[in-house]
């Protein structure tokens, strides 16, 4: 049995590809454990796995608003046991960078470096997360992608 945990930019309880990872990690017989951003905050449980939610207020926003994230969830898996951590979007690479005993997964949603069609008309954001997911897909010792030729777009980048 592993200690497997899931790390979300967004809400888990609105996201199917979160709640399916998590279905099945549990269906399989391991332990898990959720970080999310939710409108409520606090923490609670779904099924056996525990959830942490950081509450993000209306002064996080821009930038100030991942930096909140990061400091938060950082303080919450640094007290949390996982052989494994799963980065549920792009935005959470950069939290798991550092993490040496633990194998590191990002499920990649989108590709970033090939220019998705919600940053075609914002370049300076699009450069900024092109080279972020540059920088910090390589720490990750799997990556799950959505489409096959996704991965050698991921691999040539």
């Amino acid at each position: 049995m592993k200690n497997i945990g899931l790390i979300f930019f967004g809400d888990f309880h609105t996201d199917a590809r979160c709640i399916n990872m998590v279905d099945t990690i549990i269906n399989d017989g391991h332990k898990c454990w959720i970080i999310d951003v939710n409108i409520s905050g606090g923490n609670e449980k779904y099924k056996n796995a525990d959830i942490f939610h950081i509450k993000l207020n209306k002064n996080n926003s821009g930038v100030s608003k991942y930096l909140f994230f990061y400091y938060c969830a950082g303080k919450i898996f640094n007290s949390l046991d996982a052989d494994i951590i799963v980065a549920g979007n792009l935005y959470v690479l950069y939290l798991l960078r550092k993490l040496k005993n633990v194998r590191k997964i990002f499920d990649s949603r989108e590709i970033y470096s090939m220019g998705g069609a919600a940053l075609k008309t914002k370049p300076v954001k699009y450069h900024f997360w092109a080279f972020y997911e540059k920088q910090f897909i390589k720490n990750m010792h799997h990556v799950i992608v959505t489409a096959s030729g996704d991965k050698d777009v991921i691999n040539t980048n």
